[in-house]
């Protein structure tokens, strides 16, 4: 209920031009809305620290948010309720009687379901990958705190993780025979999962290495301009060969007398 002269925030939701003028859509209700007080109250979403990675959503009733940091060193849920609750406090203000969970985003569907279904403590979970559904056992008379009220709590679970999620007491699934993986052996599987990602990622940037052309950097040596060299030469003086004239000599016979 609002006042009137009151002011409230909106989500932009749509814009369409028409031969009147625009016509502008917003919404209170839209998962946007959420996210958006998100990333106001919470420095760590605005920077890109945390991340959402996807909001299921009962406007005025509840949601679910999933996150997960970018940095070890940052807890995303920590850092998304804040000490003493005082940002989701903020948040859930501008909401009204609205509850908001935060989960954190797991690779691995069995942990992503276990971790949407809370706050019913769930022990383990069985997945049919083909038919995209999954059994999630919870423990003994919690089966209503993972329905939640008016199934509310199951419902935001399988939007968040987009998983057709059915929910047995541990007692139940031990008699129809549902063998399920515990979360210690769906833990090993997503750590086993990052890892061989990891292989990939580095297998094909080795070889995106290896199919590029090798440039060789080359030292190129400034051009010098090349002065002409002058040399001195020392004039050779010119003689000239003379021939010395031959004498010439008279040679007057001998005559012998008789």
């Amino acid at each position: 209920q609002f006042k009137i002269g009151q002011t409230i925030k909106v989500y932009l939701s749509q814009v369409n031009s028409l031969s009147s003028g625009p016509k502008f859509f917003v919404s209170r209700a839209d998962a946007g809305f959420l996210k958006r007080l998100f990333e106001e109250e919470i420095p760590e979403i605005y920077d890109g620290t945390v991340v959402i990675k996807d909001i299921a959503r009962e406007a005025g009733e509840r949601s679910k948010v999933a996150v997960y940091s970018t940095d070890p060193n940052v807890d995303p849920i920590g850092a998304c309720i804040g000490q003493g609750g005082t940002k989701i406090q903020k948040i859930c203000s501008q909401l009204g009687r609205e509850k908001i969970d935060i989960v954190l985003y797991h690779e691995y569907p069995g942990l992503f379901i276990a971790e949407a279904l809370k706050p019913a403590s769930v022990v383990g979970v069985k997945l049919n990958e083909e038919a995209h559904n999954a059994i999630a056992v919870v423990k003994n008379d919690e089966l209503r705190v993972a329905i939640g009220k008016r199934g509310i709590n199951a419902i935001l679970a399988v939007k968040l993780t987009n998983w057709k999620v059915d929910i047995k007491e541990i007692d139940v699934a031990l008699n129809e025979g549902i063998v399920y993986d515990t979360l210690d052996q769906m833990t090993r599987k997503e750590e086993n999962m990052i890892l061989e990602r990891r292989r990939q990622e580095l297998l094909q940037l080795t070889q995106k290495e290896n199919t590029q052309p090798v440039v060789e950097e080359v030292e190129v040596a400034p051009t010098v301009e090349e002065t002409p060299v002058i040399e001195e030469v020392t004039p050779t003086p010119i003689v000239e060969e003379v021939k010395a004239e031959e004498p010439v000599v008279e040679v007057t016979p001998v005559v012998e007398e008789k």
